[in-house]
């Protein structure tokens, strides 16, 4: 069984391999480290959990990286065949097409939210640092709900969703699809996995008043889109301004 689908992954275009095969290395490293009884044993052996973060950053960062600077260099031709055509239609031009406004906003929206997890690491259950409180009189001041904490508890998350949905409108090739719609999948796994863990540590109050779901708190009442957007630091903004501009207008 094992020979006859290596032969048959054997076959396919170089930019679906290359696709293919790191996500599956990223889905094992990152799913083996993340398991708990690993996790611990890393934790100790790292030292603490900080050191054990930088690793397990490092590691996924490389994986992920080698994997997307390969397909970037992979011919449209080596990437499969074309699966849509909803980033130009063909009596549009480009600009004015429902497609590629989607996908600008899509991929501009997810780079702010990615951005401002990075700006106001202490937000971000993904940060290398701690950010537990140890005074416990603290709890509430630490866990005061701000900025796109308002939109979604999980915003470094969702930016990946929104980036990949964007970068899924603007490609269409069959490796296009397997290397962008593989973030959304394996997102909803790791907010299962930052959920849980984050039951574990953070006050009840941290999540009656947020949602997983962008904007379901806001649309609820609980949370305020005009707050959300006046407490999102300048420093966010003007880190998201330059991402934005190197993203869409580097030459």
């Amino acid at each position: 069984m094992f020979k006859k689908a290596f032969q048959k992954f054997a076959t396919l275009p170089y930019g679906v391999k290359v696709a293919s095969a790191g996500w599956l290395a990223f889905s094992a490293t990152h799913l083996t480290l993340s398991h708990p009884p690993v996790r611990e044993k890393m934790i100790d052996f790292c030292g603490n959990q900080t050191n054990f973060r930088i690793i397990y950053g490092t590691i996924a960062t490389a994986i992920a990286g080698t994997t997307v600077l390969l397909y970037s260099r992979t011919p449209p031709s080596l990437r499969g065949k074309i699966v849509h055509n909803l980033y130009r239609r063909r009596n549009d031009t480009q600009s004015s097409s429902i497609g590629f406004r989607a996908s600008v906003l899509l991929q501009a929206v997810g780079a702010f939210f990615v951005t401002d997890s990075y700006v106001t690491a202490y937000r971000n259950p993904l940060a290398m640092t701690d950010s537990e409180p140890k005074d416990p009189r603290s709890i509430r001041r630490m866990y005061q709900i701000a900025g796109l904490q308002r939109i979604t508890r999980h915003h470094e998350f969702f930016g990946y969703v929104f980036f990949a949905l964007g970068s899924m409108l603007a490609n269409n090739r069959v490796g296009d699809m397997i290397l962008y719609g593989f973030i959304p999948v394996f997102t909803a796994a790791g907010i299962i996995h930052q959920e849980y863990r984050l039951r574990q540590t953070k006050p009840a109050f941290y999540f009656e008043d947020t949602s997983i779901i962008p904007f379901q708190a806001v649309l609820e009442g609980k949370q305020s889109l005009t707050k959300a957007l006046f407490e999102v630091s300048p420093a966010s903004y003007a880190a998201t301004f330059c991402v934005i501009s190197m993203m869409f207008f580097w030459p």
